[in-house]
């Protein structure tokens, strides 16, 4: 006793454990929240083609489309969008996959990535491949894929940031 005060230095197991699991839990919501918020960053708006990238036929149809414009007194066509070339991430005009990936923490893993969509068109744009679309009148179409992967690239920029993530993650 010093001073008038008691010093007591009981070990309790049972809590070291709970203030553990609680700080892993915590680093692992920060890392899934920290990866899904760079997926959601990989995707870029689309950008136009210039006259210079369009194929013959682009250009022909762009023309033409561009002529009936002007003598019908419209406003000029725009120019057709720009595909992420493969390997690149893709893009999306409306934004709707970017509000698709989500993350989940369970027990000891954390899961980030994209709900499963209706179309399956997601796992197509990580991988690439041909996949059936829907179209107007209940009709499906095939359309093919070139891969464009998100999620791979996403945890390649956050693997280096996870291990401060988890340093003094216990109070």
């Amino acid at each position: 006793m010093v001073a008038g005060y008691t010093v007591h230095t009981a070990f309790n197991p049972e809590r070291v454990l709970r203030q553990t699991a609680a700080g892993q839990r915590r680093a692992l919501v920060r890392a899934g929240a920290l990866a899904r918020g760079v997926a959601k960053r990989m995707f870029r708006r689309p950008r136009r083609v210039s006259l210079g990238e369009m194929t013959v036929e682009q250009r022909l149809a762009w023309d033409a489309r561009l002529r009936r414009a002007r003598r019908q007194g419209q406003p000029r066509p725009q120019r057709p969008w720009a595909k992420p070339k493969s390997g690149e991430p893709p893009a999306s005009r409306s934004g709707r996959v970017k509000r698709l990936i989500k993350f989940a923490v369970e027990d000891d893993d954390v899961l980030v990535g994209p709900e499963k969509s209706g179309t399956g068109t997601v796992s197509l744009l990580e991988h690439g491949g041909t996949g059936m679309l829907p179209a107007w009148g209940g009709q499906r179409v095939p359309m093919r894929f070139h891969g464009n992967p998100f999620m791979a690239p996403t945890l390649d920029v956050v693997r280096p940031k996870l291990p401060e993530l988890f340093r003094d993650c216990v109070r």
